[in-house]
């Protein structure tokens, strides 16, 4: 009584027990007999055990699988049947005489999955691979610092250098610090103020197209005054914002523009807004 009630059981049990020779013929024999719900679970056992094996009897499993699945309107199974057969045997053709329109519709399916399969996997290799993505930037900027609001009747414009490092984390983050030195002309005598110092900071990157922008906050330190005097320490505040394009291979060049706050200390701290721009060339890594 079991047995008639679940035959499905009694195919697993045979597969699962018998030589795979055993499992092929058994399917064959439900193939042939048009039991094709057998046929289906035997053949696939016969292919998981054959896989590696003979390749002509995998091939006639496949095309059997492949029948069976149709026969039961399983077109989908019945596409992924003949693109294993396909992997198999990529020359193996199917006569339209006396085939059935459905068989030859599923078996034109497998093979143009196969084609886009492999006109991708030829793509992807003729594709060059990508640069690796810049670690970090090393660059130098030269310009012009101005001094604004009150204390610009103060200083004359004067000359700006750095070189400054710029380290890349995850995303759009970037780290980075650098060295500065400014002097300026005294608007009521012959002095020159000399400012050098240094700065980190953080902040983010934006690329748009070859367009590469970079905003950065920072905090440093910078010692300032006139020659043969004492000179002042004053907390340094900048705002960085740099745009630049690749010129050559990993060479880039682009334009700074970098606000400031100067604040001296002291116990009664005097504070300066600054303002440099320049132009910046720089190399990545």
């Amino acid at each position: 009584m079991i047995l008639g009630f679940i035959p499905g059981c009694l195919f697993v049990l045979v597969a699962q027990t018998t030589p795979a020779a055993d499992t092929y013929a058994a399917g064959v024999a439900c193939y042939e007999q048009l039991d094709y719900q057998c046929a289906i679970e035997l053949l696939g056992a016969a292919a998981r055990e054959e896989s590696g094996g003979d390749t002509a009897r995998l091939v006639d499993i496949y095309r059997r699988l492949a029948d069976s699945h149709l026969a039961l309107g399983r077109r989908q199974e019945a596409v992924a049947d003949f693109v294993n057969l396909l992997r198999l045997n990529r020359g193996y053709r199917i006569e339209a005489a006396g085939t059935s329109p459905k068989i030859l519709d599923a078996f034109g399916e497998a093979r143009e999955m196969l084609k886009k399969e492999e006109l991708a996997r030829l793509e992807k290799k003729s594709r060059p691979a990508p640069p690796p993505e810049p670690w970090m930037e090393i660059g130098f900027n030269a310009g012009a610092e101005f001094l604004v609001g009150d204390d610009a009747d103060l200083l004359e414009t004067g000359a700006a250098f750095e070189v400054e490092a710029t380290f890349v984390l995850a995303g759009p983050w970037r780290v980075g610090g650098g060295l500065r030195y400014t002097f300026h002309d005294l608007a009521e005598n012959d002095s020159t103020m000399h400012l050098a110092g240094g700065w980190a900071a953080g902040g983010a990157a934006l690329k748009l197209g070859p367009l590469h922008a970079q905003l950065l906050l920072g905090l440093g330190l910078a010692r300032f005054g006139i020659l043969d005097q004492e000179g002042k320490t004053g907390l340094l505040l900048p705002v960085r914002l740099t745009v630049a394009v690749p010129v050559s291979g990993d060479l880039n060049m682009g334009l700074v523009a970098a606000p400031g706050w100067l604040i001296t200390l002291e116990s009664d701290p005097q504070s300066s807004f600054t303002m440099s721009v320049g132009g910046r060339i720089f190399m990545v890594f």
